[in-house]
């Protein structure tokens, strides 16, 4: 019997109370810190997506320029983005410019399937074009137009109504915020590149 006892008392198993509520505090602590980094990562890719969802509708106005059976002197396609019209703001309008004026205006048809709305809480913040000298918008104009005609890869890039005529630019930056506003941009290029960043 006093080999039993002594086995018993020489045995010790099992957790103490203290140990356990060190686990319970770390394993909490290492939660709460993965489901707040969890959370900032989800918005980040829902920023993400609302900019590659503008810039496949710009790719998607490209795509259907080059590949219409009209030949040289077709129709252009492209797309319009507004930062202030509560008709066309914080989407990406697909049409086809009808009057090859490279704008979209009362002659034109907007493709509606193709149209992409960005999710509520994110916005187009801003717009502007470079052409060379930086990224500028000296009117605070609210329009953009990109538009593309075959057989030119080139993207035509008019920011506001009047600006087609008068200026080249070579990229064009679309900035999406989010709700918490967060940015991020799409660049197109004159050269038919498309980009987010």
């Amino acid at each position: 019997m006093t080999f039993l006892k002594k086995r018993h008392s020489e045995y010790k198993g099992g957790f103490t109370l203290i140990e356990v509520t060190v686990v319970i505090v770390i394993f909490s602590i290492l939660s709460a810190i993965s489901i707040v980094n969890y959370r900032g990562f989800d918005n980040s890719v829902k920023l993400k997506n609302q900019a590659m969802n503008v810039a496949l509708a710009i790719k998607l106005a490209q795509t259907k320029a080059f590949s219409s059976r009209e030949t040289a002197g077709g129709v252009p396609y492209g797309v319009y983005l507004d930062t202030i019209d509560a008709s066309y703001m914080n989407k990406s309008n697909s049409f086809i410019d009808m009057d090859k004026d490279r704008i979209f205006d009362a002659g034109d048809t907007i493709l509606t399937n193709d149209q992409i709305v960005l999710e509520s809480g994110y916005t187009i913040s801003k717009i502007c074009a470079d052409n060379g000298s930086g990224c500028m918008n000296p009117l605070n104009e609210t329009k953009l137009f990109i538009s593309y005609l075959r057989p030119n890869v080139d993207a035509k890039i008019c920011l506001g109504i009047g600006d087609c005529t008068l200026t080249n630019y070579s990229q064009a930056q679309i900035t999406i915020a989010s709700p918490k506003n967060a940015t991020t941009t799409v660049f197109v290029t004159n050269m038919g590149q498309i980009y987010v960043q």
